[in-house]
């Protein structure tokens, strides 16, 4: 399994594209995908709508809630202890880092959730 990690904070107008983009992105790796996303005490409805539209979405995802905002390097954290993949990518869920270049990401570092 390949996991996609994704803190969010201040991130609610990118997420339909965001989970748009996920969807398609799985859709090119050779095995099944999760995206782990960890709502970094966002003052806007950034939790809400994930927890809303990932009941949607047809891969695995888990939505973790941190109490504040403590930052993305300790909400990454959070979200690597608890993701179940082999293999990881982080993101951001502004979009900075295509969710498109996962599978290249994947293929020349030839990483494979099978090995």
């Amino acid at each position: 399994m390949y996991s996609a990690v994704i803190p969010v904070y201040g991130d609610e107008a990118f997420l339909p594209e965001l989970l748009c983009r996920l969807e398609k992105m799985s859709a090119d790796l050779d095995g099944p995908v999760e995206a782990v996303f960890v709502a970094d005490g966002s003052p806007e409805d950034s939790h809400p709508f994930l927890r809303q539209a990932l009941a949607e979405v047809p891969f695995c995802s888990q939505l973790l809630l941190l109490s504040r905002n403590f930052g993305s390097f300790p909400a990454i954290r959070t979200a690597l202890r608890y993701a179940q993949g082999l293999c990881f990518a982080i993101l951001s869920a502004d979009l900075q880092e295509p969710p498109e270049l996962i599978p290249e990401f994947f293929h020349r570092s030839r990483v494979s959730p099978a090995t």
